[in-house]
């Protein structure tokens, strides 16, 4: 069975010095983690991952590098294949490497087999005091996920070849993280919710997009060597 990881603090485990800050906030106050090692509230107030205050020169971690997720959230018509790339998350860090779903014909079937996929979500906690805390959840399927597409297979005037595999199962995968991303930016959601909502909505959009296509998430046994996913 698949154990997909659950990240608050993608850095490492929250201080009690800086949850205890953020506890103790007034009613209403709302922090917001500026992805740099420091966390705003809608007061103006500033304090680093420790929960010491910052003058507005940057915190004892201003000078770490911060990751920033790229995207605006905007989308854009696609074919079957979702073969236009614009359509992205600002959740999600970037596109899925098609390189990542690396598929190999064997006896009448295409497969590709991808450990280590990974996405964001935008979720917030409401803590006492209602306080609210806005964090990025990050799920991540340490094992491999299987992709099998049925060889010689031909759509339309198109023949889906290993390449085109690959491309068409990048596209419909950032889909769906896209649209996961999305549906639960903003919310309390549980990560169950949204691990079981991913799983499910994968599944559907490959079978519909691709005739004959499956994705196993609980594989024990596949005939090519996983690859680790990667976003371009």
């Amino acid at each position: 069975m698949d154990n997909p990881m659950y990240f608050l603090d993608p850095d490492g485990m929250l201080s009690q010095s800086f949850m205890d800050k953020l506890m103790n906030s007034e009613s209403g106050t709302k922090w917001t983690n500026n992805n740099d090692g420091t966390f705003s509230n809608n007061s103006g107030k500033q304090i680093d991952d420790n929960g010491n205050d910052i003058d507005g020169r940057g915190g004892a971690d201003a000078n770490r590098d911060g990751k920033k997720s790229e995207g605006n959230g905007d989308e854009s018509e696609t074919d079957s294949f979702g073969t236009n790339k614009s359509t992205k998350s600002a959740s999600i860090e970037d596109y899925p490497d098609p390189k990542s779903f690396k598929f190999k014909t064997k006896k009448g079937w295409q497969e590709s087999a991808v450990m280590g996929m990974y996405f964001n979500v935008a979720l917030v906690k409401i803590g006492p005091n209602g306080v609210k805390i806005n964090y990025d959840f990050i799920l991540t399927f340490n094992q491999a996920i299987l992709f099998t597409v049925p060889a010689n297979l031909s759509v339309g005037n198109t023949d889906i070849t290993n390449e085109v595999a690959s491309q068409a199962t990048a596209n419909i995968v950032n889909r769906v993280m896209s649209k996961t991303a999305n549906l639960f930016a903003g919310t309390e959601a549980s990560p169950m919710q949204i691990e079981q909502y991913f799983r499910t909505e994968l599944k559907r959009e490959y079978q519909m997009s691709i005739p004959g296509a499956r994705v196993n998430f609980n594989s024990q046994n596949h005939s090519v060597t996983p690859t680790v996913f990667k976003h371009e």
